[in-house]
């Protein structure tokens, strides 16, 4: 008897002490986010669990809701929303080689694949801290765009220093050495604002927009990296094979 009304008073002061905690948040105006993540559950079930947890919690706190988010590793990549970025970087990728040739459009398109590929490699070793959310395509579809970009503005500066006075006789190698520094340049403006977004997302944000922070971050340093130093190469490389300059 004794036990059972220790564990009464327990309770009843537990619960006091809850509805005290939960009544000082209101009337401060703040709010608490919960995430919970459930793995294999089927919708019918999933449904299930949301509006009996709904409606406990609308019972005491008047303000609850849910914000739910995908886990793309559990049910798959949207693809209607993969195949649109796609297309679109298959689009610039051959404005890129009618521009300023096959070999710049190859170079261009080797640069983007391995951007894409450095931030699903960070993403895959990362994931047990950050999983891979809803928000994931659109991340890596932005990558895809910036890293068309700086290949686009890399190709463009090459470009302009060919056809300057005396340089139309220089080789592709003598031409990517002699304009480093203006092709970093424009590599870090593209990127700069990709790099800051991943820091904030990384830093500020909560869980799902953390795993969006993640590849954009891994994606600017690799794009950064293949702007400055791999488009070109691969430039040179694929211009002596083809034996132009």
């Amino acid at each position: 008897e004794t036990a059972t009304t220790d564990e009464t008073s327990a309770t009843d002061e537990t619960t006091a002490t809850d509805e005290t905690a939960a009544t000082d948040e209101t009337a401060a105006g703040g709010m608490t986010d919960v995430e919970f993540r459930v793995l294999g559950a089927d919708a019918a079930s999933l449904e299930g669990a949301q509006e009996a947890l709904l409606t406990a919690l609308t019972s005491r706190y008047a303000g609850a809701r849910f914000v739910s988010a995908q886990d793309v590793s559990a049910a798959g990549l949207p693809m209607a929303e993969v195949w649109a970025p796609l297309a679109g970087c298959l689009l610039a990728i051959v404005y890129l080689a009618i521009r300023f040739g096959l070999s710049s459009g190859a170079a261009a398109l080797a640069a983007c694949l391995l951007d894409i590929l450095t931030a699903l490699a960070v993403c895959a070793i990362f994931g047990w801290a950050l999983p891979v959310e809803s928000g994931f395509p659109a991340a890596i579809a932005l990558i895809a765009i910036i890293s068309l970009l700086c290949g686009a503005l890399t190709l463009s500066r090459y470009h302009e220093a060919r056809r300057a006075p005396g340089n139309a006789r220089l080789t592709a190698e003598q031409l990517v050495a002699e304009n480093t520094r203006a092709v970093a340049g424009r590599a870090i403006s593209a990127t700069a604002p990709l790099l800051l977004a991943g820091v904030c997302m990384l830093i500020l944000g909560p869980a799902g927009v953390r795993a969006m922070g993640l590849p954009l971050l891994a994606g600017a340093v690799s794009i950064l990296s293949t702007a400055t130093g791999l488009t070109g190469r691969l430039l040179i490389a694929l211009r002596a094979r083809r034996g132009g300059k």
